[in-house]
């Protein structure tokens, strides 16, 4: 798992409130990235251990700012998907996203142990 490297990121974890955060101007700032001419980037990663049936969702903040929940994400990715193909349902997410404003990027890549 990585974590974001952005000022909006920043903040909430100094303690400002993701809705307050969300509408500061600088919200989707990157603080650092890949290929920075200046610095080499410090890469923040995590582990965890997933289960035989886990999905795996990698998202821009494009997609995941339209969410202010994981549980919200979860219930618009399940919501009507049956036996869907990932692939529909990432392009599913991408429009929902852009449904809700798509002022940013939106990557989406989904996974499915089975």
């Amino acid at each position: 798992m990585t974590e974001d490297d952005s000022w909006l990121n920043e903040q909430v974890k100094a303690g400002l409130p993701l809705q307050a955060a969300l509408k500061d101007a600088n919200a989707h700032c990157i603080t650092q990235c890949l290929g920075m001419r200046d610095a080499e980037p410090v890469i923040h990663t995590g582990a965890c251990r997933l289960s035989a049936t886990s999905w795996l969702l990698l998202c821009s903040d494009g997609l995941w700012n339209y969410f202010s929940e994981p549980s919200a994400l979860w219930t618009r990715l399940a919501e009507g998907a049956g036996d869907a193909p990932l692939s529909s349902r990432c392009v599913r997410l991408v429009e929902l996203a852009n449904a809700a404003g798509g002022q940013d990027n939106i990557s989406v890549a989904l996974y499915r142990s089975r």
